[in-house]
């Protein structure tokens, strides 16, 4: 085929006529050319001649059925190109039900195909001609205006033999005549015919470019093909015009007749729509592009572009001039390692092309599938790629993606109140070309800074598992803080104001040469650490002094406390000596060591980190020197050694105090120092959240973890586990695949089951024995009463188990061969199957299966004894009915009898993660904040960590082993002492009854009837301050007593001295005793009127020092031989009075978990949220 293609001239004269490839003028054009009978466009942009006119014809994908929807902003409109399209329904006639719709000047998806229908445009879908208009407008394939006629039949045969007989469809038959027999052909004529005369009555001439012909899954032979193309170019007077065939790849015999089309006429050519995901998951898409079967919209725009690309090659233009693309990437946030995965998201290249990623950096995280997985902390640089097509130059853009460390350090300790880190080099002065260091600076917040004092202290280095950290190095060098200001000196316990007085834990990380001949005690001494006055010389003044000392004696290495009383007699030196735990003379070693001043206790504790804690209870009460300092390296005598790292801290709970002796074990490599049983012996503390992860499971399925999922289209055909166990769920049948959607609680994506014939079967056997463990978060959307099985066994034997969430409304479990009626064989939880998501919990122990809904359990459910073998998700064991129609979010199966800690966390891990904790109830333990650390419980504040605690009773916990009871309603006989000390009521007097819905929030409590019901307390103690969430069920008090008083002893008739009596109707018996009584956070004053006594609230009785002895006699329910009706939910009670602090942590605690914070104060701390550590 010749071409001459447009020139460009300067001129601009156009005469009247001329012939091809002439040149002429005109005044106000600029160098048109004229060529095949018109005036072509102009180099300044004006059109003054013919059309570039293409057609478009075919079946159903030629019509187009891609979904707009899916198209990016920029794809769906390109201006300036005409287009006109005809069709009619294959088995309709097109003399009857032939729609024309009249040239428009835009390509517009949504405005270019018909439907089937008396409704012409079916704005949803689109054809090849989008992305046509598109490409053809951008190559320099013409110079023309660019036109499209399109006409297509849905299931149009090429020809009348070729007809299926039962539906009679439309063919394109040459010589057939008659009904439907060469109807497609004879409606191609009238669109042309249609589309063409209305171009000439606008005024416009055309030049038929080409014809992109999409047919052939209902063909015939190559001959009939060529007779075809011969009698359309006739038609058209076009014998050579360029044409087209879209190859359908999926069947080589009509792939075949199209190569062979391509290979016999010059002027045919092909485009393969297999490359455009024609029929590429096992016979769908069968129109490419439509999303509900299983297609991607985009590929119907690429594959339009793809037939520009062609014919620009045909019409002898190439190499084509490809288009530029841009990548929008936007910032990447910032993530913590223990977070795991990242998906990257809001990622578009401008063709509309798939993009992909590296990492730069894949021992730090690796990309796969746009999901990153994170390995370490660092940084790397995500490169996101296109790589271009025919049409698209390659293009690529970069973010970086910062991995933070994840891990628990100083920051997240509330109660630091100073802290040093020489490995933070931002903290340290360093004197230009000595490498002196002259300052270390303070990490808190307005804390004391560490200058030089004597000698030249040095940076030096420490390797730590190949991680270099700075040091600072003291060789008979010491350093001191500038004199500390009242302030500092009150945060760091340096005064005997009782109202000021701390109870603090320091902890050092430092390294002594012990080769280095050190003298004994007490003369001469070597100090690590040192708190006195300050002289220019040396550390002088009457401050009570503390002193670190390390001594050489012989081969062992001791560690001693010095309390320096004020009159530095050896009669008053009182030091505290520990057990050498750490290498003699030949071995520099460095020691982790942790001290506790309890200033407002009178004692102190001092341990080495793997040793055992020595407790001492005197410290001095000197006075507080004016000129307080603190020393390193110097007392009597400088010593040599470095040091690391020195932490303050308020927070003297267990918990944090293994957070930071694991964070320094962890940070200076000091592991092997670690107790076996420490939490921190493996892995350093972290601040995420707990995950199941932390146990051990059996199978986990989460579909918030993209790379768990694999899927096309959202069809998902594995869901892959994530315990480790490789026991994945699967589907292979297309039409049974449960879908990825995003309709879980807190967009979070789920799988949803169509309630049809979805399902998911495992790779393998589950390996649950019996008992097991099954956690899910669920919505069963069908609410009716058939049976949606959550998951099953595999076949009707011994290996069958299963959870139905809708068995007669309500939700059961079952294990055994042949199930029975409901509520005989199966086990029903009489808990009605929410409408929305909710987490389901099941125990399979025999006789004593569990069911807990939304952390609501049933105990003692008699089931058959079973184990888990295979299992199928979403259906029966056979996989052909109880088929289950909702949402699943996450399934966990933990073998054995999960422990109720462990139920407790990932009720409150899905719950929170979920956005489900609405439908907790009040007295679960994750309530109100989700498991963090390792254990899960390490940042939930609860009185135990307030010091001097002396009983603890919580209903909600009777055996008061830390975790939720879920043991039935009825009398009790004994209610253990949650405080540690051991003082359980361990022989109830009466029958004292549990409630289960009777309590605050609909929660548990303990009721007493009045002088029938009482329970004694263990032990001889005393308690100053109390804590009470209870009321009396009647609207007056029907006698004397109270939550917790004290019995007369034997010969002594005294009223519960000390401890609350409650009078008649709502007073306070005033002359029995309280000091304080608050109410609900606020204090009362005169006779402590209580005004409504049968609402649930919260009591506080701070009572007088009448009488401070221990005593035997204390009761539950119970004061001076007499006793009220009381219903108890909690009691706390400590030795002394609790600070403001502390109470406020009381209160906060009480009212949060039982949903009392509306009853405190609008100024209460803890109104919003519950106190953490």
């Amino acid at each position: 085929m010749t071409y001459i293609p447009p020139k460009k001239f300067t001129t601009d004269k156009l005469p009247a006529t001329g012939e091809d490839g002439d040149m002429a003028f005109h005044d106000t054009l600029k160098t048109p050319l004229y060529w095949n009978n018109g005036w072509h466009q102009t180099t300044d942009g004006a059109f003054v001649g013919p059309i570039d006119l293409f057609l478009i014809a075919g079946q159903s994908n030629a019509h187009g059925h891609a979904d707009v929807s899916g198209l990016d902003d920029d794809q769906l409109t390109t201006n300036d190109v005409l287009f006109h399209t005809s069709w009619h329904h294959g088995t309709s006639n097109a003399s009857d039900t032939q729609y024309y719709i009249d040239w428009s000047t835009d390509v517009v998806a949504g405005e270019t195909t018909g439907t089937a229908d008396t409704v012409p445009i079916d704005n949803t879908k689109f054809g090849p001609e989008v992305g046509f208009a598109r490409r053809a407008k951008e190559l320099s394939s013409t110079k023309a205006k660019i036109g499209i006629l399109k006409y297509a039949v849905g299931a149009s045969q090429l020809t009348a033999d070729q007809d299926n007989t039962t539906n009679n469809f439309s063919d394109w038959d040459l010589t057939a005549t008659g009904d439907r027999e060469g109807d497609a052909l004879r409606g191609w004529k009238s669109a042309v015919t249609d589309g063409l005369s209305k171009l000439t009555a606008a005024g416009l001439s055309y030049n038929i470019k080409g014809l992109i012909w999409w047919q052939g899954e209902s063909g015939g032979t190559v001959d009939n093909y060529k007779a075809l193309f011969t009698h359309m170019r006739d038609y058209l007077d076009k014998p050579n015009l360029p044409i087209i065939v879209t190859v359908i790849n999926y069947v080589d015999s009509i792939r075949d007749k199209y190569f062979q089309l391509a290979t016999d006429d010059d002027y045919i050519e092909y485009v393969d729509s297999g490359e455009f995901g024609h029929m590429e998951h096992g016979g769908n898409p069968n129109h490419v592009g439509a999303i509900g079967e299983g297609g991607s919209p985009k590929d119907m725009f690429n594959i339009g572009m793809e037939y520009a690309n062609v014919f620009a090659t045909m019409f002898g233009e190439s190499p084509i001039a490809k288009i530029d693309q841009t990548i929008t990437f936007p910032e990447q946030p910032t993530k913590d390692l223990i977070s795991g995965t990242h998906i990257i998201q809001d990622v578009h290249a401008s063709s509309g092309l798939d993009v992909t990623y590296t990492s730069s950096d894949t021992s730090i995280a690796t990309i796969a599938d746009g999901v990153v997985t994170m390995l370490s902390i660092g940084t790397i640089t995500i490169t996101a790629t296109q790589a271009g097509d025919n049409s698209y130059n390659p293009v690529s853009a970069t973010q970086t993606l910062v991995i933070a460390d994840s891990l628990w350090n100083p920051e997240f300790d509330n109660g630091v109140a100073s802290w040093w880190d020489a490995s933070d080099t931002n903290s340290l002065t360093i004197e230009s070309g000595t490498g002196t260091v002259t300052e270390w600076r303070n990490k808190t917040a307005g804390g004391p800074d560490f200058v030089q004092w004597i000698g030249d202290a040095d940076q030096s280095t420490e390797t730590v598992d190949g991680s270099d950290l700075d040091t600072i190095h003291l060789n008979n060098d010491a350093l001191k803080t500038t004199i500390l200001t009242n302030t500092q000196a009150e945060i760091l316990g340096f005064t005997v104001d009782p109202t000021k007085q701390k109870d603090l834990i320091w902890y050092f990380v430092a390294r002594v040469d012990p080769s280095v001949e050190q003298t004994t005690m007490p003369n001469n001494n070597e100090a690590l650490i040192w708190f006195g006055g300050s002289t220019s010389s040396a550390p002088t003044g009457t401050l009570r002094q503390h002193i670190l000392l390390n001594t050489s004696n012989s081969s062992t290495n001791n560690l001693f406390w010095y309390d320096h009383l004020a009159s530095n007699t050896p009669s008053t030196i009182l030091y505290h000596t520990k057990n050498a735990t750490y290498p003699a003379a030949t071995s520099p070693d460095w020691l982790m060591i942790g001290t506790r001043f309890n200033y407002s206790g009178d004692n102190m504790s001092t341990w080495q980190v793997g040793g055992p804690v020595v407790v001492d209870s005197a410290l001095s009460n000197d006075p507080v020197d004016t000129n307080v300092n603190i020393y390193l390296n110097k007392y009597q005598k400088t010593l040599e050694g470095e040091w690391g790292e020195i932490v303050v801290s308020s927070s003297t709970d267990q918990a944090t105090r293994q957070r930071t002796e694991g964070y320094l074990a962890h940070k200076w490599g000091l592991i092997a120092r670690l107790p076996s049983d420490h939490p921190y012996k493996s892995n350093a503390p972290g601040t995420g959240l707990w995950t199941p992860s932390e146990t051990t499971t059996t199978l986990w399925l989460d579909a918030d973890d993209a790379a768990s999922i694999t899927h096309s289209s959202n069809a998902v055909s594995q869901w892959s586990d994530k315990s480790g166990n490789g026991t994945n769920m699967v589907q292979s049948t297309a039409s049974k695949k449960p879908t990825l959607t995003n309709n879980g609680s807190n967009s979070l994506p789920t799988l949803t089951f169509d309630g049809v014939d979805d399902s998911l079967l495992s790779t393998q056997s589950v390996g649950a024995s019996q008992a097991f463990t099954v956690y899910s978060v669920v919505r069963n959307i069908s609410q009716s009463t058939r049976r949606d099985y959550l998951f099953d066994g595999t076949a009707n034997d011994t290996t069958r188990c299963l959870i139905s969430l809708n068995q007669a409304g309500k939700v059961m479990i079952y294990a055994g061969e042949i199930p029975g009626s409901p509520g005989t064989d199966w086990g029903n939880s009489n808990i009605s199957t929410p409408s929305g998501f909710f987490i389901v919990a099941a125990i399979f122990d025999g006789s004593t299966s569990q069911i807990g809904v939304n952390g609501t359990h049933i105990s003692n459910i008699d089931i058959h004894t079973n184990s888990l073998g295979s299992m199928r998700m979403g259906t029966n064991y056979g996989a052909v009915n109880d088929f289950f129609e909702g949402d699943i979010g996450e399934f966990i199966i933990v073998d054995g009898v999960d422990p109720q800690s462990n139920i407790e966390r990932i009720e409150g891990y899905l719950a929170h993660k979920w956005d489900l904790v609405s439908n907790l109830p009040s007295d679960h333990k994750f309530k109100y904040s989700a498991p963090t650390g390792p254990t899960g419980d390490d940042l939930h504040w609860t009185p135990d960590t307030v010091q001097d605690i002396s009983v603890w009773f919580d209903a909600a916990d009777l055996d008061g082993d830390g975790h939720v009871d879920y043991s039935s309603p009825g009398a009790i006989s004994s209610w253990n002492d949650k405080s540690g000390n051991d003082r359980h009521a361990s022989s109830a007097v009466g029958t004292p009854q549990l409630s289960t819905t009777d309590g605050p929030n609909n929660g548990r409590v303990v009721k007493f009837l009045k002088n029938q019901d009482y329970m004694p307390v263990d032990g001889s103690f005393f308690v100053k301050d109390m804590f009470f969430v209870f009321r009396s069920p009647t609207a007056t008090w029907d006698g004397y007593g109270g939550p917790l008083g004290r019995n007369p002893e034997a010969g002594n008739n005294l009223r519960g001295s000390n401890y609350i009596t409650q009078h008649l109707d709502t007073i306070f018996h005033s002359n029995q005793y309280p000091d304080e009584v608050h109410k609900n956070g606020v204090a009362l004053s005169g006779n402590f009127d209580l005004v409504t006594i049968d609402d649930y609230m919260i009591v506080r009785v701070v009572v007088n020092d009448n009488d401070t002895t221990d005593n035997a006699y204390h009761m539950i329910a119970r004061v001076t031989g007499l006793s009220c009706s009381l219903d108890i939910a909690e009691i706390v009670a400590f030795g002394s009075k609790v600070s403001d602090a502390d109470a406020d942590s009381v209160e906060g605690y009480l009212a949060h978990k039982w949903g009392l914070e509306g009853e405190l104060p609008s100024t209460h701390t803890y109104k919003a949220v519950p106190p953490e550590l």
